[in-house]
Parts: C-alpha cells; structure tokens; sequence
C-alpha cells in the first residue's frame, strides 16, 4: 500500500536523514527504511482503502515507541558488512 499513496519517499528520506545524525549511513538506511514500513505495516492493518491508508500511516509513525520497534524488527546480521 505505501506504493500507492503520495509522499512516502521523502518520508524515507526524511526517516533516513534522521537516523543519519547518528553517523553510520547505512543503519540510516536500514533504520528509516525499518520504520517506514513497521508503520505501514501497522497503517495496513485498519486501512479501508488508500485515503485512510495514508492517515492511519501518519498516526502510526506518531505512535511508535521503541518496544513496538523492537518486537516488529526483523533484522539479520550480514557477514562482511
């Protein structure tokens, strides 16, 4: 669903220059990118089409918490990088 609605890449890029103030590229990348699509996910969820996709998607980036981020993470180490 996030394909299908207005602006969701300058919310990737502005996630990603957030987490980018931590100094490390890409766990900028992986972060931002992560909770994008956690909130999606979340946003999904009660959506009934694309118009309250995208509100239900604002209100979930509003209400994450870390506990949320930690249980739906999903992250697997790479050798090498």
């Amino acid at each position: 669903m996030l394909s299908r609605i207005t602006g969701t890449g300058c919310m990737a890029g502005a996630l990603c220059g957030v987490y980018l103030a931590g100094g490390d590229p890409l766990t900028a990348a992986v972060l931002g990118v992560s909770v994008l699509n956690i909130a999606g996910e979340l946003a999904q969820e009660s959506a009934k089409g694309p118009g309250s996709f995208q509100i239900n998607l604002q209100d979930e980036l509003y209400g994450l918490t870390d506990s949320i981020l930690q249980d739906r993470l999903k992250l697997t180490a790479v050798d090498g990088i």
